[in-house]
């Protein structure tokens, strides 16, 4: 059954996390513990929701947790609103361990935050699922965190350096990536500033291209007529009268 649990975790190619596990049930918690170590990851196991948090604290790099609803001294959904609390701190997927079963329950239950069920009595299979689920949504967001650090950008054409493929274009590196598709505009700024300007341009361009032939026309002289002559035209004009 382990081999199994490890294999279907590995197909999955989730990355390796801590996990803190919040249990007062010191059988539940061991459980927790022994398949949360097979799976390869690293388990940070306490009964006490207050020590929970304590380690949380130390341990910035907690990327799951896996607690129990029902505890004595502070329920599951007070714990997860808590630590969804804390300021500027990174994303940790919050997986509820619980014998309910209603969907009102469930509803409550992620309107404060949490990710994930785990049914009661806990399957270690179910388990292996969650945190697979868990790893891929870290996987994520540590490669959306590597986007906002740092990119190798050419400072002239734009293009994103991205290792073996070269430099490519931004649209292609992200898209590539985060699966987002683009839809080009133009912003408010651009629009007055740029876009406004280049279509005024174009019309005068326009413009002068359409009047230009007949004003060269205009100022060319026929060297076969000449212009007649202001003095005789009046005198005839006069003797016709």
């Amino acid at each position: 059954m382990w081999q199994e649990i490890t294999n279907t975790y590995l197909l999955c190619n989730a990355p390796l996390m801590i996990v803190l596990c919040l249990d007062d049930d010191v059988v539940t918690l061991k459980l927790l513990g022994a398949t949360i170590t097979k799976l390869g990851h690293e388990p940070v196991l306490t009964s006490d929701p207050q020590e929970a948090l304590r380690r949380l604290a130390r341990t910035p790099r907690v990327e799951a947790i896996v607690s129990d609803w029902m505890m004595p001294d502070m329920d599951g959904i007070t714990f997860c609103k808590t630590v969804r609390s804390r300021e500027e701190a990174g994303y940790v997927y919050f997986i509820m361990l619980t014998a309910k079963q209603s969907p009102e329950d469930f509803a409550k239950a992620m309107s404060c935050g949490v990710d994930d069920f785990l049914s009661k009595p806990l399957r270690i299979n179910d388990l292996g699922h969650r945190l697979a689920v868990a790893g891929r949504i870290q996987g994520f967001i540590h490669e959306m965190r590597r986007l906002e650090e740092f990119l190798a950008v050419c400072m002239y054409c734009k293009c994103i350096s991205d290792g073996d493929r070269g430099w490519v274009q931004w649209e292609e590196y992200i898209s590539r990536r985060l699966g987002t598709r683009f839809s080009h505009g133009i912003c408010p700024s651009c629009f007055t500033q740029v876009f406004e300007p280049e279509v005024e341009k174009m019309v005068a361009d326009e413009q002068i291209a359409r009047t230009a032939p007949y004003v060269a026309a205009d100022s060319v002289q026929h060297p076969l007529i000449e212009a007649p002559d202001a003095d005789a035209l009046r005198s005839s004009l006069e003797k016709e009268q």
